[in-house]
């Protein structure tokens, strides 16, 4: 073998030496820690605290929700930072019986939240769920879903029924209803029906009689869900064309 060729050799071979050790850095940086993270997520799941009188308020929820919220209750105490892990509890949670707040909506769709204080800690949290399915509006389908805040967090929002049915079309009336917030009804919230009717209907002068007919689509629509239409100031506004 020529000196030129020996050379080339070892080169080539500490390139393939350097390959195999940025090969192996990589791991080390990244897949290891990916695969800690994994395993560390897993063993978290397991982890959960139990809401001890959970069942007397709630006996109907879905097969495994119970245990969906504990475990989740659990990171949320866990990823607080407050506590070590033995320090953590595994039960001596209890839901607060005046917090509970939950509505159905037809054919199936639960909303609601509650307060848990988890005893051993002295903390308490408010859990949010909803599960089911929900018709109408824009809201078709809903899975289920869990959401954990710290009491004076300020993300928190309780939802009212109507949130879940609007915005929603009726477009035999031209309108459009959607909800906002107002001082003015128990429920806090408002409907806007927004109009947008042809020209037709302003030379006709038939806007009083449109609004009349809008007003019994939505008592009738909010009927068919068991709600009232007197929790909610309807306000009318007209589309203005640009």
């Amino acid at each position: 073998m020529s000196a030129f060729q020996e050379k080339i050799n070892q080169i080539m071979s500490i390139k393939k030496n350097r390959i195999i050790v940025g090969i192996i850095i990589f791991f080390i940086i990244v897949i290891v820690p990916i695969v800690f993270s994994i395993i560390g997520m897993n063993a978290l799941s397991e982890k959960k605290i139990v809401i001890d009188n959970f069942l007397d308020f709630f006996s109907d929820f879905p097969d495994g929700k119970r245990e969906e919220i504990e475990s989740e209750l659990y990171k949320k105490v866990f990823n607080s930072g407050e506590f070590g892990v033995n320090d953590i509890p595994s039960s001596g949670a209890l839901v607060q019986p005046d917090s509970l707040y939950s509505f159905t909506l037809e054919p199936s769709f639960v909303y609601g939240d509650f307060v848990v204080e988890v005893l051993p800690i002295n903390r308490s949290y408010i859990i949010s769920y909803t599960y089911g399915n929900a018709r109408g509006g824009m809201v078709m389908e809903y899975s289920a879903t869990n959401t954990i805040f710290d009491v004076d967090d300020y993300r928190f929002k309780r939802y009212d029924p109507i949130d879940f049915l609007v915005p929603v079309e009726f477009e035999d009336l031209y309108c459009t209803l959607i909800s906002t917030t107002s001082s003015e009804t128990k429920s806090r919230r408002a409907l806007v029906a927004v109009l947008d009717p042809p020209d037709s209907v302003y030379l006709a002068d038939g806007i009083g009689e449109l609004q009349g007919k809008v007003m019994e689509k939505i008592k009738s629509y909010l009927d068919s869900f068991g709600l009232s239409i007197e929790n909610y100031k309807v306000n009318f506004r007209f589309r203005i064309a640009e």
